[in-house]
């Protein structure tokens, strides 16, 4: 009984290590291979996860992996038990040397089988080309990977401005005796065991900080006037097993400062969310909040494929919510991923579905792709909550969809987030995003709008950019020779960047024309 006893510990430790004490070195080779079968499960299933949908472990395919893990190593248990109480039974290692070498060499073995489970988490992404929002983010992404297999896991991020680059490699903030002191809430209660950490000034990244009952974190820094420019949170200890979920902070800008598209991070060169640190006990702290996302009922699954007439998006009602912003991207798909470009915003009183047939539309190419993003408000243009993912469709009728209004609406809503978060930026940052919106509407075939708005762009614009632009809606509306004299005006203002090839070739007849 003590062998079997002995036997059957090692295996359950192990995996394997039973076979090695019972001298049944085929069966532990066999055992090895059944339990690395399982890692290259899983990164089949991460690869043929189209469009880098997460899988999570409510789901199918990772819990047939669990359970088939789950059954080799009791299938091992139970031989081993078997084999060790066998009327005959192999001879197995001599001397206490031996026994302790089979332990020794069984743990190597087995550490080394999960090593590699874990490097296939961490890296099928990078081999999948898995993309999140049309950016690619892979070691982001690999470590979202690795906490969905976790109950606990909340991959959340919050931007307020002044950020560039990585954060990855800043110092901790240096420590001292004032209080930074922030709040996150769950349904109205305290959200405790939240994991998070913060970009500070733009050159410090805190240590991990957790959320205590009250749902507090605290950052001990020198007092002072400080900038938060990135939240992001990692884990929540108090996660529901059921349902996804949307972190906000009180810095989202509501409804009407948006013109209809809630975005999270701050446009421009803000330098982040101002904070005074102070040497007091914090009475006010930063306020968060952790509320259900936003479902979506259309599009659902695999990209479906829809006539713009036939197809209609639908979300379930959100509690509290009396708006909606909806918008359409229009997705380019290149080796390794996806990118996106918002084309289209509605905003939507006490409606839970918007027809694609109500967005104007021009003829495009078939099969074009699109995906959509909601955004839900309370009555008085607070946000509330939003889709995790971007659902994604494609339009089989060989349209494409159009909306004049949507760049001129972007460019009102950077001017007005910047009014509303008591930011002012130089005028030359706003004839940039005026400049970007005339190109969308060029490319659009919007040219009465194009030339309505780049006439409010003047000298103090970068060199050369106005005149390159007028060139390409001259060459748009036909006029070649005018076209022409404004590209030499612009490459002799800016340099020849300031003109693109494909502005050029629509006099040349190398680019078709669209309208």
């Amino acid at each position: 009984m003590v062998k079997r006893t002995a036997a059957t510990a090692l295996s359950a430790l192990t995996g394997i290590g039973g076979h090695f004490l019972n001298g049944r070195a085929d069966r532990a080779q066999l055992f090895l291979a059944l339990f690395f079968l399982w890692p290259v499960v899983l990164i089949v299933a991460l690869a043929v996860s189209r469009d880098g949908e997460r899988i999570g472990v409510g789901g199918w395919t990772v819990g047939l992996i669990v359970l088939g893990f789950v059954a080799t190593w009791l299938s091992s248990l139970v031989i081993s038990f078997r084999d060790a109480g066998a009327a005959a039974p192999p001879k197995p290692p001599a001397g206490i040397a031996a026994r302790f070498s089979a332990l020794v060499l069984s743990l190597v073995v087995f550490g080394l089988l999960y090593y590699v489970a874990a490097m296939a988490i961490s890296f099928a992404p990078v081999a999948t080309g898995l993309w999140w929002r049309g950016e690619s983010e892979v070691g982001d992404r690999a470590a979202e990977v690795r906490h969905s297999l976790s109950r606990e896991n909340f991959w959340q991020y919050l931007y307020f401005g002044g950020m560039s680059g990585d954060d990855g490699e800043l110092p901790a903030p240096p420590p001292g005796d004032g209080y930074l002191v922030g709040r996150i809430a769950f349904d109205e209660r305290p959200a405790a065991g939240v994991s998070l950490d913060l970009t500070l000034n733009r050159k410090f990244r805190t240590p991990t900080l957790t959320t205590d009952d009250d749902g507090l974190f605290t950052l001990r820094l020198p007092p002072g006037d400080w900038f938060i420019n990135r939240l992001r949170t990692t884990a929540w200890t108090g996660r529901p097993s059921q349902g996804e979920f949307v972190l906000s902070s009180e810095r989202d800008a509501p409804l009407p400062e948006l013109g209809g598209y809630h975005r999270r991070g701050v446009v421009g060169d803000q330098q982040g969310w101002p904070v005074t640190v102070t040497a007091q006990p914090v009475t006010n702290p930063l306020q968060f909040a952790i509320r259900q996302e936003v479902a979506l009922e259309w599009p659902r699954g695999e990209r479906p494929r829809v006539s713009l007439a036939d197809a209609t998006v639908k979300w379930r009602p959100y509690p509290e919510a009396a708006a909606y912003a909806v918008s359409i991207y229009e997705v380019e798909r290149h080796a390794g991923g996806w990118t996106s470009r918002e084309i289209a915003t509605r905003q939507l009183r006490d409606a839970t579905q918007l027809p694609l047939g109500s967005f104007k539309s021009t003829s495009g190419a078939k099969d074009r792709e699109y995906a959509v993003h909601i955004a839900a408000f309370a009555a008085d243009g607070r946000f509330l909550s939003e889709t995790q993912r971007d659902a994604h469709f494609v339009l089989v009728d060989g349209v494409r969809i159009v909306d004049e209004d949507s760049a001129a609406q972007r460019l009102r809503a950077v001017e007005r987030e910047f009014a509303a978060r008591g930011a002012s930026p130089a005028r030359r940052l706003e004839h940039r995003k005026r400049l970007a919106a005339v190109e969308v509407l060029i490319d659009d075939g919007l040219l009465a709008e194009a030339e309505r708005l780049l006439a409010k762009v003047d000298r103090t614009a970068a060199p050369g950019t106005k005149e390159a632009l007028l060139g390409y809606l001259r060459a748009r509306q036909g006029r070649c020779a005018e076209a022409k004299e404004l590209f030499e005006r612009a490459e002799s203002a800016g340099g020849k960047a300031c003109v693109a090839d494909s502005w050029r070739a629509v006099c040349s007849g190398e680019q078709s024309e669209r309208r």
